[in-house]
């Protein structure tokens, strides 16, 4: 529970409490600390992802699924005039629900390939490659 802490290097501090098994609460004393953590994901420990949901209402923790993560994507071979935020939320949509389309500093998406945010249904396979 210590090293959670230290990767994820909190200003403020956190609680950890062990629910049942592998389910964990995390209680953050500092709002900035807990919006970095849930926005710099996915996290890993110990070769295991770690998948995280905020408790929305008077749920129960058995109420929460834990089937989904957010993932940036690289999307490759996307031509010149095709790279555009539109397309990237295109593309990313085929792999899941398009949270953010990297436009770099110049808020066009140029370089080799785009970035997009998507937050995949990890009770599913990943699928390695889409091809049309």
């Amino acid at each position: 529970m210590r090293v959670i802490g230290k990767i994820w290097q909190v200003r403020k501090g956190m609680d950890i409490e062990s629910i049942t098994g592998n389910t964990f609460t995390f209680h953050f004393r500092d709002a900035y600390d807990l919006e970095r953590v849930f926005s710099g994901g996915p996290w890993n420990f110990n070769n295991a992802l770690l998948a995280m949901e905020r408790p929305i209402g008077k749920g129960t923790i058995e109420s929460l699924k834990f089937s989904q993560a957010d993932f940036w994507v690289q999307i490759h071979q996307v031509p010149l005039l095709c790279m555009t935020r539109e397309i990237g939320r295109f593309l990313g949509g085929m792999i899941g629900e398009v949270l953010e389309v990297d436009g770099g500093s110049s808020g066009d998406c140029v370089g080799k390939f785009m970035k997009v945010r998507v937050r995949v249904n990890i009770e599913k396979s990943l699928t390695r490659c889409l091809r049309y």
